[in-house]
C-alpha cells in the first residue's frame, strides 16, 4: 500500500516522510501517492476549521457541537477510505493526522495555525474556557467521527449535550456500536421530557453505562452476544427490563421527577 505523509520536527526545520504500514517508506511511488492524499489532508482539515468555526447551536455547550462538527467534516471527506489508506492501522491513521495538525504544516509547507484549535490542548490554557483533554487509549478525532455517526440532533439528545458523557459510552467498547446509541435515543425520548434530560447529566448517565455494561460485559461469559447483534427496537426492550431507573435518577442533582 502507498502510505502516508508524516511531519518530523528537525533542529529549526520540518520534515516529511513516507510511512507505510507504520514504518518509513523511500519508495518513489510511495512518496507520490501520499502526496496527493497530503493535499486531501489539508483540505479536510481547512473544512474543519472553517466549520467548527462557523458551527453553532444555542442550546447545546459549544464543546459538543464543536466535536460533532469535526467528526461528521472527517466522516463527510471519506478521507479514512482513500485508497492510499487500505489497510492502514485506524490508530496509527488518526495519529499521523492528529501529528499533522500539531506540526501545523500544510503540504507546500506553509505554517497553518488554525488546525490547533481542532484539537483541545492536554494542558489547561491561561484565559482560555477550553477545557483540556484527558489523554486517553484512543485519538480525539477517532472519537468525533464516532459521535458524528448520529445526526448532531439524535446525538444532542442522546448525550444531553455533554461531551464527557460522549466519552465515558465510547471508552466503554462493548457500548460502541451506533444501533445502541440509536436504541438509547428511542429509550430516553419515550420517557417524560424532564426525566430524559435528568438521566443525561454527567452523574446519572454514568451510572446508565455502569448498568449497560453490566448487562453487556467486555469479558466473561456474558460477553459472547453484544448490543450489534440485536435489532434497534430489541435493545430498547432490553433496556426496559435492565435499567434501574430509580437507580440512575437518584445520581441527578435536580429533584426526584417521581419515576417509579
Amino acid at each position: 500500500m502507498p502510505g502516508i505523509m508524516r511531519y518530523l520536527s528537525s533542529e529549526d526545520d520540518v520534515l516529511a516522510q513516507v510511512f507505510t504500514r507504520g514504518r518509513h517508506s523511500g519508495l518513489p511511488h510511495h512518496f507520490v501517492e501520499a502526496d496527493r492524499l497530503d493535499l486531501r489532508v489539508d483540505s479536510v482539515l481547512d473544512e474543519a476549521a472553517k466549520q467548527s468555526t462557523s458551527t453553532s447551536h444555542p442550546s447545546i455547550p459549544s464543546a459538543f457541537t464543536k466535536a460533532w462538527v469535526i467528526g461528521k467534516t472527517f466522516r463527510d471527506s471519506g478521507l479514512l477510505e482513500d485508497k492510499a489508506l487500505i489497510g492502514e492501522n485506524p490508530d496509527f491513521i488518526w495519529e499521523i493526522l492528529a501529528n499533522k495538525a500539531a506540526m501545523a504544516t500544510r503540504n507546500d509547507g506553509s505554517s497553518e495555525t488554525r488546525w490547533a484549535d481542532l484539537r483541545p490542548p492536554l494542558e489547561p490554557v491561561v484565559g482560555s474556557p477550553v477545557q483540556p483533554r484527558k489523554p486517553r487509549r484512543s485519538d480525539h478525532w477517532a472519537r468525533c467521527a464516532w459521535l458524528a455517526e448520529q445526526s448532531h440532533a439524535d446525538a444532542a439528545e442522546t448525550f444531553g449535550g455533554m461531551i464527557s458523557n460522549v466519552w465515558n459510552m465510547y471508552d466503554r467498547t462493548p457500548l460502541r456500536p451506533l444501533v445502541l446509541r440509536q436504541a438509547l435515543h428511542e429509550w430516553l425520548w419515550q420517557l417524560p421530557s424532564d426525566t430524559a434530560e435528568q438521566i443525561t447529566e454527567v452523574k446519572p448517565f454514568l451510572e446508565l453505562l455502569k448498568q449497560l455494561s453490566r448487562r453487556w460485559p467486555a469479558r466473561g461469559l456474558r460477553s459472547a452476544i453484544q448490543p450489534a447483534h440485536f435489532k434497534a427496537e430489541d435493545l430498547v426492550a432490553e433496556m426496559g427490563q435492565c435499567l434501574n431507573l430509580p437507580m440512575i435518577l437518584a445520581e441527578s442533582s435536580r429533584t426526584p421527577s417521581g419515576v417509579s
